[in-house]
């Protein structure tokens, strides 16, 4: 299936309509300022995750915790202590 080209205007106005595309394994390259800036490929043609991949990520989730108080530089800081533990 060839890349269909489309504008970040189009995008925006028809996303709904190019997520269904992606959906049925469509590959759309977008412009912008008359070049083009990406491809925009459905996830089930990219690289594939093995279970051991999913794992890694599932494991540095659910060291995360921190209520409401819970900030973006404190998440930084919860997940690069833990990231270590989970790739070794």
């Amino acid at each position: 299936m060839s890349d269909q080209f489309i504008s970040m205007k189009q995008m925006r106005e028809n996303f709904p309509e190019y997520k269904a595309g992606l959906e049925r394994g469509k590959t759309y390259t977008i412009i912008y300022r008359s070049k083009p800036l990406a491809r925009l490929t459905p996830i089930s043609s990219g690289p594939k995750y093995t279970k051991e991949d999913r794992e890694k990520v599932r494991k540095l989730a659910g060291k995360v915790q921190g209520g409401k108080d819970l900030t973006p530089e404190k998440l930084n800081k919860l997940i690069d202590e833990s990231y270590e533990d989970v790739l070794s």
